[in-house]
């Protein structure tokens, strides 16, 4: 501990990194979230911030081509939205690339942290990919996502038990932390009718997890992104200042 070894590593955002210790070595954190509400983009978004502070981490994206959430980080870093259209940057080519330019390195570290293979891997691929990452020194692996490893939801109870054990086991064995982004039940939902016809907001539970007793009691923590239809106040505590109306279009659950 005293070296620096076993210290944590911290989220972008200061008080989701105190209520969860996430990254603590040894830990596994799952991350879920219905389609389009920024499961990818919250991962992506997180590496630039781990790469700035100088954290080794690796990420297998298993959905999308690793160059889409370059540009799409970049748009970000840079405040030039253009970036993440490809129509755009080919009828801005000269603008784009000297946009791009300034960032060069932190395209290239980002290029080097994100891997999506050209065939689809099994379990005891990514297994291996993982070890050899986080024997290369990587304190953050993530897998995004866990559903699209061949194989890994046939024999569900099996498969996965047996794939998050042993990252557990790699986890332990290198002191490092694992992501692991997890979509929810086939249906679920958490938009629902209210009482007065209106549709309602609902939070989410262990229980919409896919795999969700297979997976969750093998985690050390469990987060739910909430994307909301409409941006929506919520009052935000802040350590040493009175509570502030907060207007947001995501919420981060923390269920575990």
């Amino acid at each position: 501990v005293a070296s620096g070894e076993m210290r944590e590593i911290p989220w972008p955002w200061p008080q989701l990194t105190g209520l969860t210790q996430a990254f603590a070595p040894g830990t596994v954190t799952l991350l879920c979230g219905l389609e389009g509400s920024g499961k990818s983009f919250l991962v992506v978004q997180s590496i630039v911030h781990w790469i700035r502070e100088h954290v080794k981490v690796a990420c297998l994206m298993l959905e999308d081509d690793e160059r889409k959430h370059i540009y799409r980080a970049m748009a970000q870093v840079a405040k030039e939205p253009g970036l993440s259209n490809l129509h755009w940057i080919a009828d801005h080519e000269e603008h784009a690339m000297n946009v791009l330019g300034v960032h060069t390195d932190l395209m290239n570290s980002l290029g080097r942290a994100l891997c999506a293979p050209e065939k689809p891997m099994d379990v005891a691929g990514v297994e291996a990919w993982v070890d050899g990452r986080m024997a290369r020194g990587a304190r953050i692996v993530a897998i995004d996502p866990l559903s699209a490893i061949t194989g890994a939801m046939e024999d569900e109870y099996r498969q996965v038990t047996d794939l998050v054990q042993r990252l557990k086991t790699l986890v332990r064995k290198h002191n490092s932390a694992v992501l692991l982004v997890v979509h929810p039940k086939k249906g679920s939902c958490l938009v629902m009718p209210g009482k007065d016809g209106k549709l309602a907001e609902r939070d989410p539970t262990m229980d919409d997890l896919q795999s969700s007793k297979n997976l969750t009691k093998f985690a050390h923590v469990v987060l739910w992104l909430q994307g909301h239809p409409e941006y929506k106040d919520s009052s935000v505590s802040r350590s040493g200042a009175p509570p502030m109306l907060e207007k947001h279009n995501r919420t981060m659950h923390i269920l575990k």
